[in-house]
């Protein structure tokens, strides 16, 4: 019984992530949150797994919370760089635009 109190959320969530590949991480998140009320609604386990189990439980969505906003931090920074490309890239053809329109005008006049 010691190895089965000795399981964290992070244990948890790599072993369903190895368990369904193809999920996305809101999925996996959604399916252990179920997994894990039906397990404690069963009352199939005993008081100190039960315990163990309730602990992951009630620590789950502060992890999860942690978790997503730092998913969600990366999204939006890359999104932010995204973005921070594209104005670039208009900046950049703009400016070619002038530097070509000034070397013709040179040639036009000079």
């Amino acid at each position: 019984m010691s190895t089965f109190n000795a399981i964290t959320a992070d244990d948890m969530f790599a072993y369903y992530q190895q368990e369904r590949p193809d999920n996305k991480t809101s999925q996996i998140y959604d399916a252990l949150s179920k997994d894990l009320e039906e397990a404690l609604d069963s009352n199939f386990f005993d008081e100190a797994t039960t315990r163990v189990l309730r602990n992951i439980r009630d620590n789950w969505k502060t992890w999860k919370k942690r978790i997503l906003k730092q998913v969600r931090s990366k999204q939006f920074q890359t999104n932010v760089t995204n973005y921070q490309k594209s104005i670039a890239s208009v900046i950049d053809a703009e400016v070619d635009g002038w530097v070509e329109e000034s070397r013709s005008e040179k040639k036009d006049g000079g």
